[in-house]
């Protein structure tokens, strides 16, 4: 079992012993409404608490509920940010082996993961001018990709590394690495 399944599991439990306090509440109010008066106004007072303790537990679960999401979310976000890197190093190497094939699938798969990072919700202001930089150094490079040097190349992949590399700190920063 993963740390996310597990932590959904417990959240699901405590969602669940919540949702029974709440009832026990409910069993309160009722037992305070057949007492009435002076009687039963302890048991309403129980009932009332109860109720709120639970409403406020369930808020609490709900988020971290989203919260186990967001660091799934962003987990994947730093593998894809990675493994940006290393499709930057085999479409460098698909030019310097003039592999037409290996660099279109390299192009492809590059802006796919780009473009699941670019849509991510959890995205920060700080991070969208990085991913602005790299789209620009991105085009850039493919406008004239086979007529570059190996040097200019490896300059421009460097460049886009440095970038990816930016990125990967702020979501570092952000998950608390």
């Amino acid at each position: 079992m993963t740390i996310k399944e597990h932590l959904s599991t417990v959240i699901k439990s405590m969602s669940d012993f919540s949702r029974q306090t709440n009832m026990v509440a409910v069993n309160a109010a009722i037992h305070a409404g057949r007492l009435g008066g002076s009687e039963g106004a302890p048991f309403r007072v129980l009932a009332g608490e109860i109720q709120n303790m639970s409403a406020r537990s369930i808020d609490k679960l709900e988020e971290l509920d989203r919260l186990v999401h967001d660091i799934g979310e962003m987990s994947g976000l730093i593998n894809r940010a990675g493994r940006q890197r290393m499709l930057l190093m085999k479409l460098l190497n698909a030019q310097l082996m003039e592999n037409e094939k290996m660099t279109r699938e390299t192009i492809t798969a590059f802006e796919d993961n780009i473009e699941v990072i670019r849509n991510s919700r959890i995205n920060s202001a700080q991070c969208l001018p990085v991913l602005d930089r790299v789209d620009a150094l991105w085009r850039d490079m493919l406008v004239s990709l086979s007529d570059r040097s190996a040097e200019m190349l490896a300059n421009q992949v460097d460049k886009l590394i440095d970038q990816i590399n930016k990125l990967l700190s702020y979501y570092e920063a952000f998950s608390g690495q």
